[in-house]
C-alpha cells in the first residue's frame, strides 16, 4: 500500500507540472485540431485556411463545447467565409448522450456548405487536406443546405440501430449543371428516412466522454441499410428506394499480417436523380 500511494503521489505530482499541461494540450490540438480553454473549445487547424476554386481563399472558425461543460451534451457552431464568393457559410450542431452503455445518443445538424460533387462527405473542401489536392474534383462543387436529426441505440450483444430524418438542397455552383430533359434546375430538394441496422459480435470499444473507437471483433460486422425519399414533404420532389448491405472483416493471418476485407452490395428502387446516387 506504501508503494501504491508514492506511485500516486509521483503521477499527480507530473500531471501538476507546467510542462506536462503544455504537452497534453499541444497533443490535443494536434490530435483534434482544436484548442481547448475552459468549457470552450476553438479550431480547427486543418480547416481555419483552405482554398477552392468556388470561394478563393476561405477562413473557417468552429467553436464548441469541452467536457468542463458538460458530458452529455455537446453543441458547435461553425461560421465560414470566402473571399472570391463573398459569402457565408454556417451551421449548427449538437449530440446528446442519453445513455453511455449500451449507448444510446442523438444528433442534430443544421448547415448550409459547400461539398464535393458525389462524395457524399469523404473529402470535405474545407479541409487543408483536400485543398492541396490537384485534381479536376475540386471544381465540381456544390452548396448544400442540410437539416438532420439521427438516433443511434444500442440493443446489446453487438446489435446497433440507427435512424435518421434528412432534409436537403443541392444546388449546383461554378461552370457545374443541373439539367434535365426540360433544362437547367437550380437545384435538388430531397427529403429521406434512413434506418439502418448494424450487428458485430462481441464488439469492444475504448470510450471517453464522446467519442469511441472501436477495438473491433473476431467475427464479420454486418450492415444492412434502407433509405426511403419522402415526396411532397418540405418541397421535396423525388421518391425512391436505396438498399444497401454490408459486410467487413480482420482476418489475422499470423506471421503474414492481416487481410481486411469489405464487401457492399445495393439497390435503387424508383428513380433519383444523378446528383443523388452514388456517384464513382
Amino acid at each position: 500500500l506504501s508503494r501504491e500511494s508514492r506511485i500516486y503521489e509521483m503521477v499527480d505530482s507530473i500531471q501538476g507540472m507546467p510542462q506536462y499541461e503544455f504537452i497534453r494540450k499541444l497533443g490535443y490540438f494536434v490530435a483534434t485540431g482544436f484548442i481547448q480553454t475552459g468549457p470552450i473549445e476553438i479550431g480547427a487547424w486543418w480547416s481555419a485556411y483552405t482554398q477552392n476554386v468556388i470561394e478563393g481563399n476561405r477562413y473557417r472558425l468552429d467553436i464548441r463545447t469541452s467536457n468542463e461543460f458538460s458530458t452529455r451534451i455537446s453543441p458547435g457552431v461553425f461560421a465560414a467565409y470566402g473571399t472570391s464568393d463573398r459569402r457565408w457559410k454556417s451551421g449548427f450542431n449538437s449530440r446528446f448522450i442519453i445513455r453511455k452503455s449500451p449507448r444510446t445518443e442523438v444528433l442534430v445538424e443544421i448547415k448550409r456548405d459547400l461539398e464535393l460533387f458525389g462524395m457524399a462527405g469523404l473529402l470535405d473542401p474545407g479541409e487543408i487536406f483536400t485543398s492541396a489536392l490537384s485534381t479536376n474534383s475540386l471544381n465540381q462543387l456544390s452548396e448544400v443546405v442540410r437539416g438532420e436529426v439521427s438516433v443511434i441505440h444500442e440493443f446489446g450483444k453487438g446489435l446497433t440501430g440507427f435512424l435518421e430524418w434528412r432534409h436537403r438542397r443541392v444546388s449546383p455552383l461554378g461552370t457545374m449543371q443541373f439539367i434535365n430533359a426540360e433544362g437547367p434546375i437550380e437545384q435538388f430538394i430531397t427529403t429521406e428516412l434512413t434506418g439502418q441496422l448494424r450487428f458485430a459480435f462481441q464488439e469492444r470499444f475504448v470510450s471517453g466522454e464522446f467519442d469511441r473507437i472501436s477495438l473491433g471483433t473476431e467475427w464479420p460486422i454486418l450492415t444492412t441499410t434502407i433509405t426511403q425519399a419522402l415526396p411532397n414533404i418540405l418541397d421535396s420532389k423525388h421518391q425512391y428506394t436505396r438498399c444497401t448491405l454490408e459486410g467487413e472483416d480482420v482476418v489475422r493471418l499470423g506471421f503474414f499480417g492481416r487481410l481486411e476485407w469489405l464487401a457492399e452490395a445495393g439497390l435503387y428502387l424508383g428513380k433519383a436523380p444523378f446528383p443523388l446516387l452514388e456517384v464513382v
